[in-house]
């Protein structure tokens, strides 16, 4: 197999080794009030009348809520999840574009999210979610969860020995060039190597819970954009670059010990009430995907039992 050595992506120069955390205080993420905020990152391409159920559970006026809709979408599928944003104050709608699939895009817009959120004040998590997500605890336990995980990032991290062992065709592990050619990709006998002294053999989910200090790293250190330069070329660049971008960061050891996101595979499982007790006996936060037009029902008994708003929107449309 060939090396990467081209394209601009030659082995860069640099102290090797994994920086280390200096002793300290963490930065300040409370608004004067004492009360800590969280951004909410919903990523949203079709049915529109699942974000109205996301967002009628956990928007309200302290959180901020950023809202990526995929310009590849339907202009009425776009235009029907953008009204959904807007009928409740303060949702900021990222300028959209188009993200594909395992494809460094749905970095470079979770990316851009960040960089915006750090704009917006203080702030204490960085909450990714899709339009499809829905909690499955209180709002008091969410937030009490978060308080008491801080300053742990929730982001699952499995190496690839531990991929291999479980699945040994999984196609991370080979680290092959992908490049996305005339809307096309293809995939080249040539291994991306990591940059000189870091680290990048790591999988796990593209959904997590950053702290803000570690969003600050992925956006601002020159680490981040050497990893950035190398893991873009990869298959599914959004199951490894946050990853390893924490693993070769002074966070790595602050993890929790997985994503805090339940989900049944294979799929994911469009999850339905027979689903539920697994759910909201599990530790995690949030489970996706749900569907209102499949099963309302699963939504109405999460929202019975956690005193969430529900949606009277339609289950009807938006599908890409």
């Amino acid at each position: 197999m060939w090396t990467l050595s081209w394209l601009g992506l030659q082995r860069e120069g640099g102290n090797s080794g994994v920086p280390v955390r200096s002793e300290g205080v963490h930065v300040r993420v409370y608004e004067d009030g004492g009360e800590p905020r969280d951004v909410y990152f919903i990523a949203a391409h079709h049915k529109p009348y699942q974000l109205d159920w996301l967002l009628a559970a956990i928007h309200n006026d302290r959180d901020i809520f950023l809202v990526h809709v995929d310009r590849k979408a339907p202009r009425e599928v776009r235009e029907a999840i953008e009204a959904v944003a807007k009928k409740r104050p303060g949702i900021v709608l990222m300028p959209s574009r188009e993200v594909h699939w395992g494809d460094w895009s749905q970095v470079a817009s979770e990316l851009a999210a960040i960089r915006a959120a750090l704009d917006m004040g203080a702030w204490r998590y960085f909450v990714f979610l899709s339009g499809q997500d829905y909690p499955i605890k209180p709002v008091s336990e969410l937030r009490s969860a978060l308080s008491d995980s801080w300053p742990r990032s929730w982001v699952r991290v499995w190496t690839h020995a531990r991929v291999a062992a479980a699945e040994p065709s999984d196609p991370h592990l080979s680290q092959r060039l992908r490049l996305r050619l005339w809307g096309r990709v293809a995939e080249l006998p040539i291994r991306v190597r990591p940059p000189r002294g870091l680290e990048t053999r790591f999988k796990g989910s593209n959904w997590h819970i950053l702290n803000r200090e570690l969003c600050e790293w992925a956006v601002e250190s020159g680490t981040a954009r050497r990893l950035a330069r190398r893991i873009r070329l990869t298959f599914c660049p959004d199951e490894s670059y946050f990853q390893a971008v924490i693993m070769n960061s002074p966070f790595r050891d602050e993890r929790m010990p997985d994503c805090g996101r339940f989900v049944i595979w294979p799929g994911p499982k469009t999850l339905v009430a027979d689903d539920l007790e697994a759910m909201v006996g599990s530790s995690d936060l949030f489970a996706r995907k749900f569907d209102a037009a499949v099963d309302v029902d699963v939504l109405r008994e999460l929202a019975r039992r956690h005193q969430y708003q529900e949606s009277t929107m339609p289950a009807t449309g938006g599908e890409l």
